[in-house]
């Protein structure tokens, strides 16, 4: 690529990471302006109907307005729409409704109907060893001895508090079990939450390597790797929109000798057993219609990560990493959304454990080289897409309980183009770090309740490389 184009392509990343690093804390008081245009309504109640497990000061927290406040009458359907954009944001309701009626003279009553959503959902557990399902599909020849099964429970709302518990057990081509438990909406203002999360892995196969810009695995019969994870958290929320979240942690990881021996800069230095702390700190920023889906509203989110706070850690790490999303309705059902984002850690000299750029996972993938991974101490991504819904409807699944057979899904159609570049210092034989990459394509999105997304894409990239790519999300 021309330097002129990589200047300008530069300049296009640093310039919206900039506005929206300052956006969020610029203050958009609308409702303040529009009282000075006109009147104003009195909120002289809330009323709540269909909250059968959810508390009611849960639903209370997200309107954004409480019984007493004044809201200007220009703007109540603006704060009405909000109020249930916040509730649906939640994920805890199939469906809301928030209204207003009159009390007479300038008060009004406001009238929220929520259809609660089924929060156990006891399921086998079906996961592959590889990172995603073409490279199982295309790269190791859907091979079904790469497949991992067991059970798990995801236990959404236990308390009515929208905390949030999952225990699950793994065996097959993996081994593990991990549990979570977080509970938000505590103390008198509900903005404080806590939680913990702890999981153990045993792996009869290994990534030791990227070479070709792939991953290079080794395997065994016996395990050849065990991981242990422990994080605890707590995050503030003082509004419904922004959040600050810190998370605490510890890291032990053990692997075979035929690793060392194989790449000794796995853990560096030739070592089979390491161990480091974690602190991180992140501010997030997310107002969007959906946060499972978005198509319009920003986000923003600038994570600070520091490993090796005790002296005898393995891995010495800072890293910074930031993110924004811009979602806009262009005209009726036809909407595009703009995502860019940017990590670096230093020292770059890392660990290959700890050295990850793109293509680990599907949010930092520059779509269409999802068989590929790029390592680096530094990336830069953009992501757009357009978009039109083609079809929404409801369909009946009865072998669901009765309240919950009729099932909404929405099916849009998109091209999409995105942008990425890796640094790495010491590349070898991956050479599609340190240079812009390109891809583009089409594709269908179908989305449903329970924060299910599917995705079939058709992309190219700048070679021309072409391939169908799915992708599947669920839950939260």
């Amino acid at each position: 690529m021309h330097n002129h184009t990589k200047v300008i392509l530069l300049k296009m990343f640093y310039r919206v990471i900039v506005a929206f690093m300052f956006w969020p804390f610029v203050s958009t008081n609308i409702g303040a302006q529009e009282a000075r245009s006109g009147g104003i309504f009195i909120v002289g109640d809330v009323h709540i109907e269909g909250n059968k497990k959810t508390k009611a000061g849960i639903i209370l927290r997200e309107l954004g307005f409480k019984k007493g406040d004044s809201l200007p009458q220009a703007g109540i359907g603006h704060i009405l729409q909000n109020a249930k954009q916040q509730l649906v944001n939640t994920s805890l309701f199939l469906s809301v409704s928030v209204d207003s009626s009159s009390l007479g003279s300038d008060s009004i009553l406001v009238k929220i109907i929520v259809k609660e959503r089924w929060y156990i959902f006891p399921a086998p557990v079906f996961s592959l060893a590889d990172r995603n399902f073409s490279v199982w599909w295309r790269q190791q020849k859907r091979d079904l001895g790469r497949v991992s099964y067991g059970f798990s429970v995801d236990w959404n709302n236990v308390t009515g508090h929208n905390d949030h518990f999952i225990v699950a057990l793994q065996t097959g081509y993996s081994k593990s079990w991990a549990v979570l438990y977080n509970r938000p909406n505590i103390g008198r203002g509900r903005q404080h939450e806590i939680g913990f999360r702890y999981s153990y892995t045993r792996d009869r196969e290994v990534n030791y390597a990227s070479m070709l810009n792939r991953k290079s695995f080794v395997s065994n019969n016996n395990f050849l790797r065990k991981l242990q994870e422990f994080r605890a958290y707590y995050s503030f929320r003082k509004n419904i929109y922004t959040r600050h979240y810190l998370s605490a942690g510890y890291t032990a990881e053990q692997v075979g000798d035929t690793i060392a021996s194989l790449n000794p800069e796995y853990f560096g230095s030739g070592k089979t057993t390491i161990g480091y702390s974690e602190l991180t700190y992140r501010f997030s920023y997310n107002n969007t219609n959906n946060v499972q889906y978005p198509l319009t509203g920003r986000v923003f989110s600038l994570e600070i990560l520091r490993n090796g706070l005790l002296p005898r850690d393995g891995i010495n790490l800072t890293q910074l990493k930031v993110d924004a999303g811009l979602f806009l309705k262009l005209f009726r059902k036809t909407y595009f959304n703009s995502v860019v984002g940017g990590k670096i850690f230093l020292p770059k000299q890392q660990p290959f454990v700890r050295f990850r750029g793109l293509g680990y996972n599907d949010k930092e993938l520059v779509r269409g080289l999802d068989e590929y991974v790029l390592d680096g101490n530094a990336y830069a991504i953009l992501k757009a897409n357009l978009k039109r819904e083609l079809l929404s409807f409801n369909t009946t699944i009865k072998l669901l309980p009765r309240s919950f057979r009729k099932v909404p899904i929405q099916i849009f159609v998109k091209s999409l183009f995105d942008v990425g570049y890796v640094n790495n210092h010491n590349p070898g034989n991956n050479t599609l770090v340190n240079r812009w990459l390109f891809t583009y394509g089409a594709g269908i999105d179908v989305v449903s309740y329970y924060d299910m997304n599917m995705t079939f894409e058709y992309n190219f990239n700048q070679w021309m490389e072409q391939g169908l790519f799915f992708r599947i999300k669920f839950g939260r």
